[in-house]
């Protein structure tokens, strides 16, 4: 059941990928006809010919909609391609963007910042060095305007009160490793993720306006920003097409050494078929 909801729910890439296939092999098929040793084999076999070939073309499409490649590389501009796979961001030994809350918190272990969420496992690198970890974002963090307060957070002692628009981003260097701090979600009184989905796009753009300004020519490596509890009502799909999009929007995004997006999990790699982001992706640049 859910195979064929996969087939309605991606039809016109499975169509066009069917006709791509039908086009390329007609075209072999009257090749084949003008071969004068085999012109009356394939001519006195035409509706066979043309059941197989229309056979292939199917089996093509629906082979790329259910066994998707592992990774796939885009070109976002003469400058900058996207890399997309698995992969532990916390190992990668690049630039790592790392989204985190308005108030770019720096606390766990009370309820607050799930520990297995990309903050909280960068948060947990750092555990016996939090003092430090704060004062240095927060001297980045001088810099930059913050938004007027609507509320003191009282829930958990000693959490900072500033808040900063989403989209916001800071680079900050820990011994080796660089980092980008990514501002993606906005509390509500009650410390839950409060964000629409409509800000979703604008997010990412501030993002890669970010990573633009911040990388220091060095690779950069990001996840799926705005999956999981990050609160956008969006699928991992709709989230990386995003994503991809925005990238090649950004006229000025520049990563010479590689802009590579890791997604963490068999699960949520199950959720994506990179086939079809790369059918949307080409699609939306013929329309430039």
């Amino acid at each position: 059941m859910k195979r064929i909801k996969n087939i309605w729910q991606f039809r016109y890439y499975v169509c066009s990928k069917i006709f791509e296939s039908l086009g390329v092999l007609m075209l072999l098929y009257e090749l084949l006809t003008l071969i004068n040793p085999i012109e009356d084999i394939v001519s006195s076999h035409k509706s066979y010919a043309f059941i197989a070939i229309v056979l292939i073309s199917l089996c093509y499409a629906l082979y790329g909609l259910f066994f998707p490649p592992q990774k796939i590389t885009l070109d976002i501009n003469k400058r900058t391609q996207l890399n997309i796979r698995q992969g532990n961001l916390m190992e990668a030994n690049g630039v790592k963007i790392i989204p985190v809350n308005e108030y770019f918190d720096t606390h766990l272990g009370d309820g607050i910042i799930n520990e297995k969420s990309i903050h909280g496992q960068f948060l947990s690198l750092y555990e016996s060095h939090i003092d430090e970890l704060r004062e240095v974002i927060d001297k980045q963090l001088e810099i930059i305007q913050a938004l007027p307060s609507n509320r003191d957070r009282t829930m958990i002692p000693s959490l900072p009160n500033k808040r900063f628009p989403l989209g916001t981003c800071i680079r900050i260097v820990i011994g080796e490793q660089c980092y980008i701090l990514v501002a993606v979600t906005r509390f509500d009184e009650y410390e839950h993720v409060d964000v629409s989905t409509e800000e979703f796009p604008e997010v990412v753009r501030k993002m890669f306006n970010g990573i633009e300004h911040l990388h220091d020519g060095k690779p950069v490596y990001l996840p799926l920003v705005g999956s999981g509890i990050s609160g956008y009502e969006l699928t991992n799909m709709q989230i990386l097409n995003t994503i991809v999009q925005a990238a090649q929007m950004a006229n000025r995004l520049c990563v010479t050494n590689g802009l590579n997006l890791y997604i963490y999990s068999d699960e949520q790699m199950n959720s994506i078929n990179l086939n079809v982001i790369k059918y949307l992706y080409n699609r939306w640049i013929t329309l430039k």
